[in-house]
């Protein structure tokens, strides 16, 4: 049964009245190829809408849960809200650093997709079975074109069978998936050449069906058995394109295939790798494997492909060599070794260095962006100390029992002129009657701050705040000391941070 590809759900609203565009306003026929500063641009993201059921009862009952990836680490975040129960809106701040698409899913709620850039405000009014839904804000045009494209007819129900069970003639699969992806693009050029899109809607789309394909091929090239450079054909269009083709949904999933596939294991097999404890040697001998797929798809090239640069880069983080380099300093220099022959993009070698001192938590600045301005202005009465910022909520058990047990500590060092705790909620996090009547028995003399939805979650995203509690150290010049900061330390690191209690 042939099931179409969930790239973006379908809806059926009038464009203009769905993003409240003049049908007058002059647009480029195209745009020049991004730059790697415009795309890879780390900033907070606004998600705003509001959720509502289709009764009497105007109101959604649940949290709202957006998965964010970065894109360059392969690291994930959870971000997740409560709609208001009066009258479901809600206010989301996202961790972004590339446009791409992602999915809202909650319980009780049909998953919708949106098309997010970093830096750019999206508004989503929906009903909770997704039937009707409406986009607003400077991102509201371009969601409402990526939503009424074709969808693939075929592709993404071969995708998720199971191949080795469903079809045994490998070469007549390849055939019908190579035949339903130009079926795919031919809809797509028909969709381009009647609307009046976007130039970035449209360079999105047409690069929708080679990425899925190239996608499904890394994926299951094991049980295809695929092994000539043809066969590799659509994972070729991929690297030849530009930026964009990465603003999809989910392009790790094509990235971590490539990283971990088993034609370039095949490939790198002639490299000597041996037992070695300098890993910085190791890494260089084993990244050689990329120049090797370059030649075997005969891709000239006077720099690494970015979605190349992107798959050595995530081998380096979630794939844990930077891990094992052992310390700071090696892992710069093991950074430095493979930055000199394959990672040219100087956006991807910042993130990576940062990643690092993360990792072996050196202390780090903050991003000059909004969320640490915010910050800034909160911490003000507390500036030149060293802080403690502590992420709870008044309904999670284990914060409780975190405020409970460092209470005598908290009393005995209040007035302390070198340090402070600064305790961080959310309206909806912390109910008010809830909050006050907590606050009031057990935490009278603390410094709190509850914020706005939206305020916290600005505040959250600076650290990946993904569950709580959450501890996170300052230093007296106000760079990240400690990202996972556990408060029962809190005396003896003060100590080693040379202070006297």
């Amino acid at each position: 049964m042939k099931r179409p590809i969930n790239i973006l759900a379908a809806v059926t609203l009038p464009l203009l009245s769905l993003c409240g565009c003049s049908a007058t306003k002059e647009i480029p026929t195209e745009l020049p190829p991004p730059s790697t500063h415009e795309f890879f641009a780390p900033k907070p993201a606004r998600l705003t809408g509001t959720i509502t059921v289709a009764d009497s009862v105007n109101t959604f009952d649940g949290h709202l849960t957006i998965h964010t990836y970065n894109i360059i680490t392969g690291e994930f975040a959870t971000n997740t809200t409560w709609p208001s129960d009066t009258d479901g809106s809600f206010d989301l701040w996202l961790d972004t650093n590339t446009p791409s698409i992602y999915i809202i899913k909650a319980n009780r709620l049909s998953p919708r997709n949106f098309y997010i850039k970093p830096g750019s405000h999206l508004d989503i009014s929906a009903d909770k079975t997704g039937r009707h839904t409406i986009y607003g804000g400077e991102l509201g045009r371009i969601n409402t074109e990526l939503t009424e494209a074709p969808r693939s007819q075929f592709a993404d129900s071969v995708a998720l069978v199971t191949i080795a069970d469903s079809i045994a003639d490998t070469a007549k699969l390849l055939e019908s998936y190579a035949s339903a992806t130009e079926t795919w693009r031919d809809d797509i050029e028909q969709y381009i050449a009647s609307h009046d899109l976007l130039p970035e809607t449209r360079r999105i789309l047409r690069a929708m069906p080679d990425m899925q394909h190239a996608h499904w091929l890394m994926n299951n090239q094991d049980q295809l058995g695929l092994d000539s450079p043809d066969d590799f054909t659509p994972l070729k269009k991929v690297l030849k394109m530009d930026l964009y083709a990465l603003a999809q949904r989910a392009p790790g999933g094509l990235i971590h295939g490539i990283a971990y596939s088993s034609l370039l294991k095949r490939l790198g097999s002639s490299d000597y790798l041996g037992s070695t404890d300098n890993h910085t040697f190791h890494a260089r001998q084993y990244f050689k494997r990329y120049k090797h797929l370059l030649r075997f798809l005969n891709i000239e090239h006077s720099e690494m492909p970015v979605v190349l640069q992107l798959a050595i880069s995530q081998s380096l983080c979630s794939g844990g060599m930077l891990e094992k380099a052992g310390s700071y300093d090696e892992a710069i220099n093991m950074l430095a070794a493979v930055s000199d022959s394959y990672i040219t993009i100087p956006e991807i070698k910042q993130e990576l260095e940062e990643y690092i001192r993360r990792l072996y938590k050196q202390p780090y600045p903050l991003p000059d962006n909004e969320s640490t301005a915010l910050l800034r202005r909160l911490l003000e009465p507390y500036q030149d100390k060293i802080i403690v910022l502590d992420f709870w909520n008044v309904l999670c058990g284990p914060c409780r029992r975190d405020i409970k047990e460092t209470e005598e500590f908290r009393k005995k060092h209040r007035y302390n002129d070198r340090f402070a705790i600064v305790y961080i909620t959310s309206e909806s996090g912390s109910p008010a009657d809830d909050y006050e009547d907590y606050v009031s028995g057990h935490m009278s003399d603390a410094n709190l701050l509850r914020l706005s939805d939206a305020d916290y979650s600005k505040i959250a995203l600076l650290f990946n705040v993904q569950s709580l509690p959450r501890q996170i150290l300052l230093d007296s010049h106000g760079r990240v000391a400690d990202d996972h900061f556990r408060i029962s330390q809190i005396a003896a690191r003060l100590r080693a941070m040379g202070i006297d209690l």
